[in-house]
C-alpha cells in the first residue's frame, strides 16, 4: 500500500463503531491511510477494528474509547491519532442523531441540550482541537442531512441536529478562513435524495477526497452535494 493515494496519512474518525464511521474508515484504509476510531463502547470498537483488519490485513487501525462530547476525551483521542504516524491529516466527525425522532415541542431543555451536544458540540470539538495538530494541512469532512435545509415538521430533533452540524462549518466563516490559512480544507456532506444511504454517501465522498493529493473533493455520488459556500 506504499503507492496508495493516502500512504503515510493519518485519519481520525468519531462515531467510529457505527456504520457511517466504519464506511469512512474502510475507504480511507483502502487508500493507504492509518485510521484511529473513537467511540464510547470499547467492545463495539474492537469488533469494528477486527472487521477492518480482516478486510485490510496490512492496515494500521487504532481505537480510542471515549465520549466525542467530552473536551478531554477528544483531545486525548486526537493525540493518540497523531501518535500513529506522527501527524494528523484527515478528520471525519460522524457523531450525530439523538436517540429517536420527536417533535420540537416534545423536548425539554435537557433533552434538547443532548441533541446540541451530540450534533454540534461533538463536531466543534473535533474541528477545534484537530486543527492545531494538522501541521502540514489536511482535510476535515463534516456530515449533515437534508433536514439542515428542509423543514421536517415532525422531527424537530433531527432538524436541530442537522442544522447544528451544518452551522459548525457553514456559518462559522471566520473558522473556515482560519483553517484555510493553515491549509486545512473543510467540506460538508449533504445527502439530497432518499436513494443514497448514509453509509454509501459518506463512503463515496471520503473516497473522492482521498484520491486527490490535496485531499479535496473531485467528484461526488449522485445522491450527494455540498452545501453552498463549502
Amino acid at each position: 500500500m506504499a503507492d496508495a493515494a493516502l500512504a503515510g496519512r493519518t485519519a481520525f474518525i468519531t462515531g467510529g463503531s457505527g456504520s457511517i464511521g466504519g464506511a469512512c474508515a474502510e475507504r480511507l484504509l483502502r487508500d493507504g491511510a492509518a485510521v484511529l476510531l473513537m467511540a464510547r463502547n470499547p467492545e463495539a470498537l474492537e469488533r469494528k477494528r477486527a472487521a477492518l483488519r480482516e478486510a485490510y490485513p496490512a492496515a494500521q487501525v487504532g481505537v480510542f474509547a471515549g465520549d466525542a462530547c467530552s473536551e478531554a476525551d477528544v483531545r486525548a483521542a486526537l493525540a493518540a491519532a497523531h501518535a500513529l504516524r506522527g501527524q494528523l491529516d484527515i478528520v471525519v466527525p460522524t457523531v450525530g442523531g439523538g436517540g429517536g425522532f420527536r417533535p420540537l415541542m416534545g423536548h425539554d431543555a435537557a433533552s434538547f441540550q443532548q441533541v446540541v451536544e451530540r450534533n454540534l458540540t461533538s463536531t466543534f470539538l473535533a474541528v477545534r482541537y484537530a486543527a492545531s495538530l494538522m501541521e502540514h494541512g489536511g482535510s476535515m469532512v463534516c456530515l449533515s442531512a437534508t433536514s439542515a435545509v428542509r423543514v421536517v415538521v415532525t422531527a424537530g430533533e433531527l432538524s436541530a441536529g442537522a442544522v447544528g452540524s451544518s452551522t459548525t462549518i457553514s456559518v462559522s466563516v471566520d473558522g473556515i478562513v482560519l483553517l484555510a490559512e493553515w491549509r486545512v480544507a473543510t467540506r460538508l456532506l449533504l445527502p439530497v435524495r432518499g436513494e443514497g444511504s448514509d453509509s454509501h454517501c459518506s463512503a463515496v465522498f471520503v473516497r473522492a477526497i482521498s484520491r486527490r493529493s490535496r485531499l479535496r473533493a473531485s467528484r461526488r455520488c449522485s445522491a450527494c452535494r455540498p452545501l453552498p459556500g463549502t
